[in-house]
């Protein structure tokens, strides 16, 4: 994904509700973004499912990422300023749907930087997921 998708990404993240050309351009570099995660953390195909819940014309839809170890949810609804929250949790295997505590990532740009930034949170929240595994009832001590 090159810096301007990137920057495009950001830009029609806020304004895809009611707007279909940009909605079709958010799933496509949300999506694209998901994967390029999935590529970057070398995961394992049957360990991953990328997907896009389009929803009605008054949102900008869905894009998720749902790992054995982790869940990535990126809606351009959720996008103040210019600047795309996207909430992970740890997760036990693809049919935990609940998952551990919500927390957030801000990608602020579309520089080479701020997508390392994000790489290594998702790795971080990965490491936190296996951790949990370790522990018989799965609860942090």
């Amino acid at each position: 994904m090159t810096s301007t998708e990137r920057t495009t990404l950001l830009r029609v993240a806020g304004q895809s509700s009611y707007h279909d050309c940009n909605k079709k351009t958010f799933r496509r570099l949300s999506l694209q973004l998901l994967r390029s995660i999935v590529k970057h953390l070398d995961l394992p195909a049957k360990t991953v499912t990328v997907r896009f819940h389009s929803g009605g014309i008054a949102c900008s839809g869905d894009a998720i990422l749902h790992h054995v170890d982790v869940y990535l949810y990126i809606n351009g609804d959720s996008c103040i300023g210019g600047q795309l929250r996207i909430l992970g949790r740890t997760c036990k295997d693809q049919n935990d749907h609940t998952g551990g505590r919500n927390q957030w990532f801000l990608l602020e740009s579309g520089t080479e930087r701020d997508l390392a930034r994000l790489m290594e949170w998702v790795a971080g929240l990965r490491k936190e997921s296996q951790k949990l595994k370790e522990i018989p009832d799965g609860k942090a001590a």
